[in-house]
């Protein structure tokens, strides 16, 4: 059953009680939950240069090269460990962080894992995810889907567009608010 508003105001004090607390203890944990398609995975409009040379192309190399090292630079910037909570999550760990490599994503950015292969939304996921690693001292979420009840932590990407500068940017934001 989905959390209702009550619950997620409640969740919102806990995560921020967690992040507090984890600071003054000094710790420095920042996850990142990520999302392959809409993020690094960027869809071309037909008819583009780059739609044409990909259909063209003997394999299909959805991942955007830009936006991985977009990725590369934020994590190691913020030393953040990558959380994978997109629909690419059920290939398992070992294969997304292959694909991400093989993207191009930095032999020092440390993906450590997914969210859990439930039915609950992706925001609650994440939630549950954090609620079971209580080492944190911040956390963002960055996805093309908008969820409502992470706004604050989220940065929401275009699908045609990805993780653009402007979009590091407010992750940045996001990191140094925390």
């Amino acid at each position: 059953m989905a959390m209702n508003e009550k619950e997620w105001l409640c969740a919102h004090a806990y995560l921020q009680w967690i992040m507090k607390k984890n600071k003054i203890l000094g710790k420095k944990k920042i996850y990142m939950f990520l999302d392959f398609d809409g993020v690094i995975n960027i869809f071309y409009k037909e008819g583009t240069p780059e739609y044409e040379a990909l259909m063209k192309s003997k394999y299909f190399e959805f991942a955007d090269k830009k936006c991985v090292r977009r990725l590369s630079d934020l994590c190691l910037e913020f030393d953040i460990d990558v959380v994978i909570s997109s629909s690419w999550r059920y290939s398992g760990v070992e294969y997304c962080t292959q694909y991400l490599r093989e993207a191009g994503l930095d032999e020092r950015v440390k993906v450590v894992g997914t969210t859990e292969e439930d039915f609950h939304s992706r925001q609650e996921q994440i939630y549950n995810y954090l609620k079971k690693h209580l080492d944190f001292t911040g956390f963002v979420v960055i996805d093309d889907i908008d969820m409502t009840q992470l706004a604050r932590y989220q940065v929401v990407t275009d699908i045609w567009e990805g993780l653009t500068e402007e979009k590091i940017l407010e992750a940045k934001k996001i990191l140094l608010d925390k």
